[in-house]
């Protein structure tokens, strides 16, 4: 089970939850806005969140144990502790019922046709990890994008919905207030996305990766961090 835990990063997970929570219970409802999602509907928004994410970790570390075995020799999960076989599973398990979930909800608030982002969410996961992690800054920038979407998400759910003519303006301005948070949180994962290529260069050059600090060297990127 701690196997499991580490291969899914519960810590950041939980990091997910406290936003999305915040999101909802300290910026939206004080402030008395017309809001869609009771908390059934949040619940099911942020597992289907958390699956997605899970998945992304689990497949990010099996197309990562060249690098992790040169990098981070410790931390190493599948191969070891967990087979690459149990982490495919549990990687289409997560997908399967983040994406399931999340078409549920998204009839569930009268907008099906943004049950579409789930799906493009677990595909650019996917795409990360396999290939787009190996693009200098393309890669950072699309894994930034993905977590800021972890904000946007709840204001899509819960506030998009609920738009009327006559709260338009308010729902509108709150929504805008989460994507400034979701621009801070963009940035500052941005910045540790590129500091841990300079920290995984050793594994990425074996590996064949190109990421920025090998295509322009350390100092070069250090100073674009």
């Amino acid at each position: 089970m701690q196997s499991i835990l580490n291969l899914i990063r519960w810590k950041n997970l939980l990091l997910i939850v406290l936003v999305q929570l915040l999101i909802k219970y300290a910026l939206l409802e004080p402030f008395g806005v017309t809001i869609t999602l009771n908390g059934m509907g949040l619940f099911i928004l942020i597992l289907a969140t958390l699956c997605l994410a899970a998945a992304g970790n689990i497949i990010n570390d099996i197309y990562d144990i060249e690098t992790d075995l040169i990098n981070k020799p410790n931390r190493v999960t599948v191969g070891k502790s967990i087979s690459e076989k149990t982490a495919y599973n549990l990687f289409f398990a997560f997908n399967f019922i983040g994406v399931v979930l999340g078409f549920y909800l998204s009839h569930v608030v009268g907008k099906s046709p943004i049950f579409t982002l789930f799906v493009i969410i677990s595909a650019l996961l996917y795409m990360y990890a396999s290939y787009l992690k190996q693009i200098p800054l393309i890669g950072n920038v699309v894994i930034s994008v993905l977590v800021a979407l972890s904000l946007i998400i709840v204001g899509i759910f819960d506030l998009l919905p609920a738009i009327t003519a006559a709260n338009k303006e308010a729902q509108i301005t709150f929504f805008k207030i989460i994507l400034d948070y979701a621009f801070f949180a963009f940035i500052i994962n941005l910045i540790r996305e590129m500091v841990k290529d300079i920290e995984d260069i050793d594994g990425d050059y074996k590996a064949g990766r190109n990421t920025l600090p090998i295509a322009i060297g350390r100092d070069r990127a250090n100073k674009v961090i």
